[in-house]
């Protein structure tokens, strides 16, 4: 369960990043995934967890989900959604 919300905040939180980035998404976006891989180091030191979680968590949560997170606000950002939010507010 924490490898899913680790994840996912990095997922989401590139998404966002992303999206909200004007220009140099990618370098945006990766920034706030180093900032939750670094966090994930400090929480391995901390915290007793065993050797594969540590190593799952490293490789699989962070960085990765930044790519995908990026390549999910790109495809996103090609899809105009001016006459869904049109429709919403009308």
């Amino acid at each position: 369960m924490p490898f899913l919300a680790h994840a996912a905040g990095s997922i989401i939180g590139d998404t966002i990043a992303a999206w909200i980035a004007t220009r140099n998404e990618l370098l945006v976006a990766l920034t706030i995934g180093s900032f939750f891989l670094f966090s994930g180091v400090m929480m391995v030191f901390k915290l007793p967890t065993p050797i594969w979680f540590n190593v799952i968590e490293l490789t699989l949560a962070y960085l990765p989900m930044s790519w995908m997170g990026i390549g999910f606000a790109l495809f996103t950002s090609k899809i105009n959604f001016d006459h869904f939010i049109l429709y919403i507010y009308c």
